[in-house]
């Protein structure tokens, strides 16, 4: 943790910690914060990402917060921040899952999707997220949705079971 000092009337330096960054969770996880909470991870975040620049979820933690700290640069912020992680941790699973994000056609985020997957085939986001593309372009996504399960993202005993088999009964149909 960095230190830094504050010196008093009396002019004798006295310790005061400055914040660590916390990691900034999707919204669809962690609820949403105030933005101001997010604006103060931005900062953190770079600062943190000065002395580490190849801390893969310390980018993802800033991309979220500058996304979420309603920023209205943030478009532009964005991608600087996708370009730095492209020089600093390229081979992270952080990188294409970001970008998939960012990525409005559904075919090349299902093609980042992946690739983040493969990087790290246990993570949900990737699993949830890729699911829910190739439901919009029609796949057959059930193995994604019981591979999501089996991750343990999704709670065991939830009894979403209709994300493992469809339903077959039509009066349990919404």
């Amino acid at each position: 943790m960095r230190t830094a000092l504050l010196l008093l009337i009396t002019g004798a330096p006295n310790p005061v910690r400055i914040a660590d960054p916390s990691p900034v969770h999707l919204i669809r996880r962690a609820g949403q914060l105030p933005e101001p909470w997010y604006r103060t991870q931005v900062d953190l975040w770079q600062q943190h990402l000065e002395a580490h620049p190849q801390d893969a979820r310390g980018w993802y933690s800033l991309y979220l917060a500058t996304l979420y700290g309603a920023d209205p640069d943030s478009e532009s912020r964005l991608q600087s921040i996708l370009d730095s992680m492209g020089r600093h941790v390229a081979d992270s699973w952080e990188l294409p899952y970001l970008e998939a994000r960012a990525q409005s056609d559904h075919a090349g985020k299902i093609t980042l999707l992946e690739s983040a997957l493969a990087r790290c085939p246990d993570c949900g986001e990737m699993l949830e997220d890729l699911a829910m593309e190739r439901e919009l372009t029609l796949d057959d996504t059930r193995h994604l949705w019981r591979q999501l399960y089996q991750s343990g993202t999704v709670a065991q005993d939830s009894g979403d079971t209709h994300l493992i088999e469809p339903v077959r009964d039509e009066s349990m149909r919404l």
